[in-house]
């Protein structure tokens, strides 16, 4: 596996991970359970963008 494809792969477990916590904070019905999950989703969001940044990075070095 080339380097782009296991950082691709990781982007996409990262969206995963993301939708389940969005989905799990969807049907919690306790507050600080639903507060918890919308984090977990956030930062799985923030470990996307850097992962896409890096990506774009190896992908594209022509760009820099």
């Amino acid at each position: 596996m080339k380097p782009t494809d296991g950082i691709a792969l990781a982007i996409r477990k990262e969206l995963d991970a993301m939708q389940m916590y969005t989905q799990l904070a969807r049907v919690s019905s306790d507050s600080g359970e639903k507060q918890t999950f919308l984090e977990l989703a956030k930062m799985e969001k923030n470990h996307k963008t850097r992962l896409e940044d890096i990506y774009t990075n190896m992908a594209f070095p022509e760009v820099w």
